[in-house]
């Protein structure tokens, strides 16, 4: 992930402004980087730093995703047709498809971290408080911004966690790897607190991989000829 500290838009140009404490070799490697990164999705790279950095070659400069790269929506979200999953033209079968492994690795990772998960999450929202949050007895949807500034949905409810995406405007790219790194962070989290001797959570919170492996043999007994179209279909009316 590309960490943008400042983002302004002036008459229709976007600018991304980096951040340096110094003028160091590494400095200007990173805004290197930072630079062809922002350009080819059409923005310019600026940077403020106590001295001009010299030119060099890219260096490292990708951060692993974090639980504050999301931020409330502010707003309700839009109406429409959010899913975990939706089938296109390139991808037709679910359980053969890049993001059912994705998803799958999610629920297995997530296995006994949920609590931990959903206060992290609802406080980088704006919604939670303490280390430790119990899955909700009724669903929950909460609208953030994802990377990108992208709309996610954020549900809890007694079948666990999910991550819903408007099916019109989001690439599929953008959800696989929205999974993946989501996935990997949680990875990181469940290292850190078994790492600091803390307990995962009780057979009695742990609700989302029950759910997951209890719907899989559904999804497996669906006839090929009629597909599913989505996974976890969730639908926004107007109000």
């Amino acid at each position: 992930m590309l960490e943008v500290p400042i983002q302004v838009t002036d008459r229709g140009q976007k600018y991304c402004v980096f951040l340096y404490a110094s003028n160091a070799p590494e400095s200007s490697a990173a805004f290197a980087a930072a630079r062809r990164l922002v350009q080819a999705e059409g923005a310019k790279a600026v940077y403020y730093a106590p001295a001009p950095l010299s030119p060099a070659s890219p260096g490292p400069v990708c951060q692993p995703f974090r639980s504050r790269y999301m931020a409330g929506y502010g707003k309700p979200a839009p109406a429409g047709k959010y899913a975990l999953w939706w089938a296109t033209d390139s991808d037709k079968d679910f359980l053969k498809s890049k993001t059912f492994e994705l998803i799958d690795s999610f629920y297995k990772t997530a296995d006994g971290m949920e609590t931990w998960i959903l206060a992290d999450l609802l406080q980088s929202l704006g919604h939670g408080k303490g280390e430790r949050t119990g899955l909700p007895e009724t669903s929950i949807q909460v609208p953030m911004y994802g990377p990108e500034e992208r709309l996610v949905i954020f549900g809890a409810s007694p079948k666990g966690l999910r991550f819903f995406f408007p099916i019109e405007t989001t690439p599929p790219l953008y959800r696989d790897l929205f999974w993946k790194n989501v996935t990997d962070w949680a990875q990181r989290f469940k290292a850190d607190v078994q790492r600091a001797g803390a307990s995962l959570d009780p057979d009695a919170h742990r609700h989302g991989l029950k759910w997951w492996t209890f719907f899989l043999p559904t999804m497996q007994q669906i006839d090929p000829a009629t597909p599913m179209e989505m996974v976890g279909p969730l639908w926004i009316q107007d109000k």
